[in-house]
């Protein structure tokens, strides 16, 4: 098995131990539980595509996105991230040390975003349909001129 999608994570996972070895692609779709489970995903070694998508009803959208242990996600390449309000985003040090595309979709942002040096790896930064705090905190990350930065309006400028 190579890829996996968990709908409405609504258990606690403390760890990826049972999981198959060679997981490479998951998407998440809501669920109470869904900030732990994505920082449990970390450990998977093979990981390269991961998609967490919110609620749209806003019941599981507050969102903990948090990879403080260090070498988290060591091969995750994609993340995309849609119709979800960050309260909370901490990188630990070499954490997403591979990723290189980073979508953010219809989320909004009541906290800081890591700093551009928690991504090095960093290619491609897409934000669309996000808040203007999204939007704009976006903005402010200090890319590389190599990085492609993609934005479209905020969902407040519509």
């Amino acid at each position: 098995m190579n890829t996996l999608k968990v709908i409405y994570g609504n258990k606690d996972l403390t760890s990826v131990v049972g999981f198959p070895p060679n997981i490479t692609k998951i998407t998440l779709l809501g669920g109470l539980y869904l900030s732990q489970i994505v920082t449990t995903f970390g450990g998977l070694s093979k990981l390269r595509y991961l998609k967490v998508l919110g609620d749209e009803s806003g019941d599981f959208k507050n969102f903990k996105l948090e990879c403080t242990v260090s070498g988290s996600f060591p091969q995750l390449q994609v993340l995309k991230m849609t119709d979800l309000n960050f309260v909370s985003w901490n990188m630990g040090e070499s954490a997403m040390p591979q990723l290189i595309r980073l979508v953010i979709y219809k989320c909004e942002c009541s906290t800081n975003l890591p700093s551009a040096e928690s991504f090095p790896s960093l290619q491609e930064l897409e934000v669309s349909s996000s808040s203007k705090e999204m939007v704009d905190k976006s903005r402010q990350l200090e890319l590389k001129d190599s990085c492609k930065f993609t934005i479209s309006p905020a969902l407040d400028d519509e």
